[in-house]
């Protein structure tokens, strides 16, 4: 790879952590080709649909999309609720009911992940079909590159090779585009990463970002990480309800928690959350006490089989939460009934306890994000997938993409215009520094939550 070549960057995973880079790294001039398996975003309420509901903080998440600009923050708002409190209910029968609020100031912002991808996919392509800036402003090279985004095809491993040994690329749908801005040339340069895709296409890139999540083809496929990560399971899991509308009586700017009197020994609680569009997100969170009474609130298997086997429902599953609910949680019971008008929702059941990735390495100081010489990263949950029970995870892995690309100014070569694009070294740099530093602040952050899984 040259030193002085422009960066053509590849990113697996077309999720809120790699379109945010995809973002940043437009803004440094750097082009990029998000891959992303999933044909198109889910619809909130389709019958297939496994969006869930985010809680983006004011400390990562939201400081994170506020690096790229105000429009970009303003639009994700647009999408979501203020959660300004958090409300604890106590439940103990149908006439013993207890409530208290917990202020959160600032407040967090409550957006369905589907409804957070479509806003930063918005504006991916406001930013594409932005006209040519002004010829000062050309000058003063701050034009932005264009991002495109391949739905439909995912990364299925990434290799490093040399010129020597290069291979053509086949001639799959992604080659067949002569400005495909994730083809690089790579005639008479030394090494350079050939990227497989699900499909068998090859492409050829000077950098890789992994953002491909906890299951992540990009980490598992390069051998310097074989020894550094392992998925771990916690005993808790959860299902999860979507109501049409929120209970009337609740406010609309709350995250509802709501426990049985005798929680601990309950070993569940639920959690409820009222969205902008009307909508309301109900979590059961249980943990394996719960199953010393209710055997079948267990996950169908307790195996770390992919990206997608997530969830499932059937008709007796939801008449067993249905008659839980009636007798122990009565008066959220009721809230739903009133919303539902007399019809329990289908609720759906994760097919696994929760897990997270946990750094197995010897030495844990020398624990990284990146590999191959700085030329691969990995974002999010390929990093440092994380349990939900602190909602932390999207926060970080919004976090980790700005970090990422940040990485740049600090590792800066030198060059003589500090303002033109990073050459393919400069990036290599950025990330190399980027792995190092990364995994001290998120590593406290995955043990945190995992032991609040427990």
């Amino acid at each position: 790879m040259s030193e002085m070549m422009i960066p053509n960057v590849v990113i697996a995973g077309g999720g809120p952590a790699g379109l945010l880079a995809a973002l940043l790294l437009s803004q440094r001039g750097i082009q990029s080709t998000v891959y992303e398996r999933s044909v198109q975003p889910e619809s909130v309420f389709s019958p297939t649909s496994k969006s869930y509901s985010i809680s983006l903080n004011p400390v990562r998440g939201l400081k994170a999309l506020s690096v790229t600009g105000p429009e970009v923050l303003s639009a994700v708002q647009s999408k979501g609720s203020a959660c300004n409190a958090v409300v604890m209910n106590e439940e103990e029968g149908s006439a013993k009911f207890t409530s208290q609020v917990v202020p959160r100031n600032p407040p967090n912002l409550s957006i369905w992940r589907s409804a957070l991808i479509e806003a930063l996919e918005q504006i991916v392509s406001a930013t594409n079909d932005e006209k040519q800036l002004t010829d000062t402003d050309a000058e003063q090279n701050q034009v932005q590159a264009k991002v495109k985004i391949c739905r439909g095809v995912g990364v299925a491993g990434v290799k490093l090779v040399s010129s020597a040994s290069k291979q053509p690329a086949t001639n799959g749908q992604v080659q067949k585009d002569n400005n495909d801005i994730a083809h690089c040339d790579t005639s008479g340069k030394d090494e350079y990463l050939e990227v497989t895709l699900d499909d068998g296409s090859i492409i050829h890139a000077t950098h890789v970002i992994g953002a491909d999540g906890k299951w992540s083809n990009v980490r598992t496929s390069i051998g310097e990480w074989d020894d550094c990560f392992k998925i771990k399971t916690e005993p808790s899991w959860g299902a999860r309800l979507k109501l049409s509308s929120k209970p009337a009586e609740w406010r609309d700017d709350g995250m509802y928690v709501i426990r049985r009197h005798d929680s601990k020994k309950a070993g569940y609680y639920a959690l409820a959350v009222p969205m902008l569009d009307g909508s309301c997100h109900i979590s059961m969170v249980c943990f394996d006490e719960v199953l010393h009474e209710k055997p079948w609130l267990a996950p169908e298997i307790n195996t770390n089989t992919g990206w997608d086997d997530d969830g499932s429902d059937s008709e007796t599953f939801n008449e067993q939460l249905e008659s839980m609910m009636r007798s122990e949680l009565p008066n959220l019971y009721s809230c739903i009934m009133d919303v539902e008008k007399g019809s329990f929702p289908v609720a759906t059941k994760s097919n696994r306890r929760t897990s997270w990735l946990e750094v197995i390495a010897k030495n844990v100081d020398e624990v990284n994000y990146s590999a191959l010489g700085g030329r691969v990263a990995l974002i999010g949950d390929a990093a440092h997938a994380m349990t939900p029970s602190l909602g932390e995870g999207c926060n970080c892995a919004l976090e980790s993409a700005v970090e990422l690309v940040s990485s740049i100014c600090e590792s800066s070569s030198g060059s003589d215009n500090a303002s033109s694009p990073p050459t393919a070294k400069d990036l290599s740099a950025a990330f190399a520094l980027y792995g190092r530093e990364r995994p001290k602040a998120v590593m406290p952050i995955q043990s945190m939550s995992a032991a609040a899984s427990r």
